[in-house]
């Protein structure tokens, strides 16, 4: 797959910087329209999708950089190219969150009422911008083999891998799987993991919306349950993958975050529905979105 959508003269504009402005311009749509919705000014969502999406971006840079640095430090100048990814998510929402908190102190928001009514935008362009990891032949998988589990017979045509994965050419390999003797261009079938993590979030954003639609539940809670949710399929989805960023050599950095999230998510909603159900007169009705 090619990561250049259109070459004019010197400009090349690639699939994952188009990934980007589409769940950008999606995510600000959902956005205007659900603070409709809940009685807010729409006009706040372009500046804070405009501030989050700079913020989100350079924290998502930052990080990958970061934890890149053996890399990067011998290769300056591929800090600032972006479109050929390396961007970690974790470092864009707490890029975002940072945004988001301080526009809305400036003009006398409510954080978490935002925070809320955003989650469903964030999560759905996470699944959007996944895809530029397709187009970039990154974010893939080990060979996507039959479990040893699954019934004799029933492999819908191939015996070895199953059907949705993918092929990955050489260049793109990550050099345990770089034998083409052992694991041929032709035959070979790797995990997508980016689809895998789209499915999910998507799924998840319908979650979201449902629950952000019902309303009565303390602030935060809708953000609390994205923050939950999509750690714990990240968690499980980066097990599948081959290139991902290690903590100290020992485990995988985003699946380390992943479990302080799940934590940290799990530990806000208890919190949060416990306190508020105490406080409230009218046993644990919740007015708040």
């Amino acid at each position: 797959m090619k990561s250049v959508a259109l070459q004019i003269g010197p400009l090349a504009i690639h699939w994952y910087s188009l990934m980007i402005l589409m769940a950008i311009v999606i995510g600000t749509n959902l956005g205007r329209y659900q603070a409709k919705r809940m009685g807010e000014d729409p006009e706040h969502i372009y500046n804070i999708a405009l501030y989050g999406a700079l913020a989100g971006i350079l924290g998502a840079r930052l990080y990958y950089v970061a934890l890149s640095w053996s890399y990067y430090s011998s290769r300056p100048l591929e800090i600032l190219a972006t479109w050929h990814g390396g961007l970690a998510i974790h470092g864009g929402i707490i890029g975002a969150m940072a945004a988001l908190f301080f526009y809305t102190r400036k003009y006398r928001l409510s954080f978490w009422k935002y925070l809320d009514m955003l989650s469903p935008s964030l999560i759905l362009g996470q699944g959007i911008g996944r895809w530029g990891n397709f187009f970039n032949n990154e974010a893939y998988g080990a060979p996507a083999l039959w479990p040893s589990w699954w019934p004799t017979g029933w492999h819908f045509g191939n015996p070895q891998f199953l059907p949705w994965g993918l092929h990955i050419a050489s260049p793109f390999r990550m050099p345990e799987y770089a034998d083409l003797l052992r694991f041929p261009v032709d035959t070979t079938l790797f995990h997508p993991t980016f689809l895998y993590e789209s499915l999910w979030d998507v799924g998840l954003f319908t979650f979201l919306l449902l629950m952000l639609r019902r309303g009565r539940q303390p602030r935060g809670n809708v953000f609390f349950f994205y923050l939950m949710l999509y750690s714990t399929g990240r968690f499980f989805i980066e097990g599948l993958r081959t290139d991902p960023l290690m903590l100290f050599g020992v485990i995988r950095m985003a699946q380390f975050v992943s479990l302080l999230l799940i934590a940290a998510g799990l530990g806000a909603i208890l919190f949060r529905t416990f306190q508020k159900r105490a406080a409230s007169p009218n046993n644990g009705k919740f007015d708040i979105l």
